[in-house]
Formats: C-alpha cells, structure tokens, sequence
C-alpha cells in the first residue's frame, strides 16, 4: 500500500513532471555565447570552460527545486498515512520493547554486586 504509492509517487508523477521540463528553457543561444566569452576571457579556448558551464547549469538546476519539493512533500505525506495506519501496533510494539528493557535493567542491577555486600 505505502510502498507501491511512494514508487507511484517517483516513478509516475516525479518522472512525469521532469520529461516534461525543457532543459534548455530560459537559455537563449545568446546567453550561452556571452557566458563562454565572459569565461574565455581574451583568448580562444578549445573546451567550454568549468565556470561558464556551472553558471548556466546551476540556472537551470534549480527550476528543478519547486517539482522535487512537490514530491518530497507528497513521499513525506504518504509516509506519515502509513505511520497513522501503523500506529496502534508500534505503540504496542514500543511498549512491549521499553517494557523489556525495564525488566533487563531492573535484573541486571539487581544481579550486580552491591558494595554493601562486602
């Protein structure tokens, strides 16, 4: 139920939403050619140089930040379904563990020698 929503969720509509996005959107040829001069400063250079290309990618990565915050929230809110629908028996299960781990601890302090046994 949980899981095979939360693959829904990546698999269909995130995967969905980013075919749909342009990745060359708001990039006019234009653009890239005075990011390549401004970086190349003076002289001509054979490869596109680190900084040119981080300016433009950094640009256009971060229209990705709106769809993956969209989906981060629709996994964080499938999670939190799947957790309401647990509850009940991991409260129990919690319970019974902290219980346990009383009862060991409330044994092992009393198996321990004491100092006023001496």
């Amino acid at each position: 139920m949980g899981g095979s929503r939360i693959s829904f969720i990546f698999n269909d509509i995130f995967l969905a939403t980013l075919s749909k996005a342009d990745p060359c959107a708001g990039l006019t040829t234009q653009e890239i050619r005075t990011a390549l001069r401004n970086s190349a400063g003076a002289r001509d250079v054979l490869f596109v140089p680190e900084s040119a290309f981080e300016l433009l990618i950094k640009r256009q990565i971060s229209r990705l930040l709106d769809p993956s915050m969209q989906c981060m929230q629709r996994v964080a809110d499938e999670l939190t379904n799947i957790a309401l629908r647990a509850e009940p028996k991991v409260w129990k299960y919690l319970l019974n563990k902290r219980a346990d781990n009383c009862f060991l601890f409330h044994r092992s302090s009393n198996d321990s020698p004491s100092s006023d046994s001496t």
